[in-house]
């Protein structure tokens, strides 16, 4: 988590994280972004941590889209299972919900056993949504599949007229 006291007092959290976005990678981002009008100070004038606002509880509320089809909702649930949160949206990132590389691997073992396609780490960082990853894995299956028939046409008879 972190906690920010921004001189605009208008800054919103989404702001903030598309922000921090372009300057830093993703896993550096932290889970939650709190802004608050100052840090609660201790006796000493040090930041009184035990003061601070849960940052779970604080935030804007997003709205959660649910999945539109059948491997969407296979990799929502997916997603639920590995980052062991309650409910995932299609527009939700991976890595904003906490997901790191360990997680990844492990995500990446369970779509490699429910999909069965060539899907790597590198396709999660490039689509880490549930929405941007089942684009990419229903192209995987297409390719697969266009690639199976092409492997058919060794076996046609040419004939010459």
């Amino acid at each position: 988590a972190a906690y920010v006291v921004p001189k605009n007092k208008d800054l919103k959290v989404s702001s903030l994280r598309n922000f921090l976005k372009s300057r830093v990678p993703g896993y550096m981002i932290p889970q939650s972004l709190v802004i608050l009008e100052s840090l609660p100070l201790n006796s000493n004038g040090k930041v009184d941590l035990a003061a601070l606002p849960i940052a779970n509880e604080v935030g804007e509320v997003k709205e959660i889209v649910s999945p539109r089809n059948d491997n969407e909702a296979k990799l929502a649930e997916i997603f639920v299972r590995v980052l062991e949160v309650e409910q995932v949206g299609i527009y939700d990132n991976f890595f904003d919900l906490g997901g790191h590389s360990l997680l990844a691997t492990k995500l990446i073992a369970l779509l490699l056993e429910e999909f069965k396609i060539d899907i790597n780490v590198i396709d999660l960082f490039e689509a880490p949504t549930v929405e941007g990853l089942a684009k990419r894995i229903e192209d995987k299956i297409t390719f697969k599949e266009v690639s199976r028939n092409d492997d058919d046409d060794d076996e046609r008879e040419i004939i010459k007229i």
